[in-house]
């Protein structure tokens, strides 16, 4: 006798499906958020401070990573004060391991609203790396994901994590220069130009860019500026008089 699917059973398996191509659908148009979304269904061990590593890294590498995130947490505490996100950390020994896209190997931030994950690759496990994809975290913790989305620009996010950045690629002084072209620079597309390197010149600019904008004030007067970002006020109102930049 053929077996007929009642309609309960027809309706729930349409739903599977339905699920199962939204989710896919999401994981191709957006895999960086897919991937943090996915974190916990992947095959990952937890570290004694939180930290997740691979299943089957060395222990004197999972030592390594449970002191280089205590020191790039302690490196923003000098810079900016004591951080408060709570970021999910993956130190991947294999980027291609992580579902659905194969990750950088230096270091990666995605974010979902109230989630941030830090995705640092083998070649990115040093104290700069690190330190620079936290404030990432950390300046999404404390505007929202909203105002992060609309009214944070690239140039600014990747300033203020280059305040804990010392890599000396990056060191470019822009005395006698002009680093205010990056704040043209309106899309990721457009500031992580690989091409003929210009992608470097973009991060220093950023640098120099967002020290100016906390002027005579300095770092540590960041959060409480995030604080009133979150709040709506406008980022360039928050430019202090003292940087002594005028247009």
């Amino acid at each position: 006798m053929k077996f007929i699917p009642k309609r309960p059973v027809i309706l729930a398996l349409l739903a599977v499906a339905g699920l199962a191509a939204t989710a896919s659908a999401f994981a191709y148009a957006l895999p960086g958020p897919a991937s943090c979304a996915a974190v916990g269904l992947a095959g990952f061990d937890t570290l004694a401070d939180g930290s997740l590593v691979q299943t089957g890294s060395s222990a004197e590498r999972r030592q390594q990573a449970m002191a280089l995130r205590k020191q790039a947490q302690d490196r923003i505490a000098r810079v900016y004060r004591a951080p408060r996100a709570q970021a999910v950390v993956l130190f991947l020994d294999d980027p291609a391991a992580f579902w659905p896209r194969p990750r950088n190997a230096t270091g990666s931030t995605d974010f979902l609203p109230g989630r941030s994950c830090v995705v640092i690759g083998p070649q990115g496990r040093n104290v700069d790396v690190l330190a620079h994809e936290l404030m990432h975290a950390e300046l999404a913790d404390r505007v929202g994901f909203l105002t992060r989305l609309r009214a944070i620009p690239v140039w600014f996010d990747e300033g203020v994590a280059m305040q804990v950045d010392y890599r000396a690629q990056f060191a470019e002084s822009f005395d006698g220069g002009d680093s205010r072209f990056v704040r043209e620079l309106d899309t990721g597309a457009e500031f992580f130009a690989f091409e003929g390197g210009r992608h470097t010149r973009h991060y220093a600019a950023a640098k120099r860019e967002v020290a100016d904008w906390l002027g005579s004030d300095g770092p540590r007067s960041l959060y409480p500026r995030l604080q009133r970002l979150r709040d709506g006020a406008a980022l360039d109102a928050q430019a202090p008089q003292a940087a002594g930049r005028t247009e």
